[in-house]
């Protein structure tokens, strides 16, 4: 039995939680990338993840980010993605080795893992129709796609093809506050499961490191969905995020999306006051 675990986002309490969660029967991990970006614990989730008895691994989204830094930093070293930049100056050499050595996607006989899409690690699956696309786009028929970056558990069967969405450990979207999700495989059937961590402590942990302050807006929106189970990052149905609200802000004021402007957005960016009490 395989275990398929994403994104992670720095969040060592809920991974542990998952680990000791996994049944007996499990003898193989496959990580679906973005272990790291988000809580300040990357150290310690990357780290655990090298060091699993029998483990395959991927690039996510935010891995790729890192290493397109090492070959040209200034375009991170902004407001912006202020988390991304805290991430890859606190790696550990080792760590940072360990991350450089993944692939993009990998196939394993009738299986593909990916992060996003085949096609991209930003590549978003949320619907039946986006699932049915890509599977049709699919270079080489394979009967499973296994991919992460939604953060939401997801199955979708079209035709013979099961695709997945083995949903997040570190920031589940799936609006159940406190828990890691992630899926388990036996070759023919997926199973996801919802496992609860201290997620106070990863919390009171989170509020004490630097990385708070050195990127309060974006720590601010990953303490929020922490707390309620909703993605307040990129939103969610009429809800705009933290994200898209200060990014819509500097294009308004400037054809270019400078540091200053977005800092400024991110500042007037408000989440409902019962919440906004919780993280002051």
């Amino acid at each position: 039995m395989v275990a398929l675990i994403s994104d992670i986002h720095g969040n060592i309490h809920a991974l542990d939680a998952v680990l000791a969660d996994m049944p007996k029967e499990v003898d193989e991990v496959w990580v679906l990338g973005d272990m790291v970006g988000g809580l300040p614990f990357n150290n310690e989730v990357v780290e655990k993840i090298a060091n699993l008895p029998k483990v395959s691994a991927i690039l996510g989204n935010w891995e790729e980010n890192i290493l397109a830094a090492l070959k040209d930093p200034k375009p991170w070293q902004s407001r912006q993605y202020a988390t991304g930049i805290w991430t890859f100056e606190h790696l550990k050499p080792e760590n940072l080795e360990f991350i450089k050595k993944l692939p993009s996607m990998l196939s394993f006989g009738d299986t593909l893992l990916y992060h996003g899409s085949p096609e991209s690690a930003t590549g978003t699956i949320l619907s039946y129709e986006d699932a049915t696309n890509t599977i049709a786009k699919a270079e080489e028929t394979k009967k499973f796609l296994f991919g992460g970056h939604t953060h939401k558990s997801r199955l979708y069967k079209v035709g013979d093809v099961q695709l997945v969405g083995v949903g997040s450990v570190g920031l589940s979207f799936d609006e159940i506050v406190g828990v890691a999700c992630y899926a388990l495989f036996d070759g023919k059937t997926i199973a996801f499961r919802h496992v609860p961590y201290d997620m106070e402590t990863a919390l009171a942990q989170f509020r004490k490191s630097d990385l708070w302050e050195f990127s309060p807006y974006f720590s601010k929106s990953f303490a929020a969905t922490m707390l309620t189970g909703k993605n307040y990052t990129m939103g969610f149905d009429n809800f705009v995020g933290l994200l898209p609200f200060a990014h819509n802000y500097a294009k308004e004021h400037s054809k270019d999306s400078n540091n200053e402007l977005w800092e400024e957005g991110a500042k007037m960016w408000k989440i409902d006051d019962w919440l906004e009490e919780l993280l002051k």
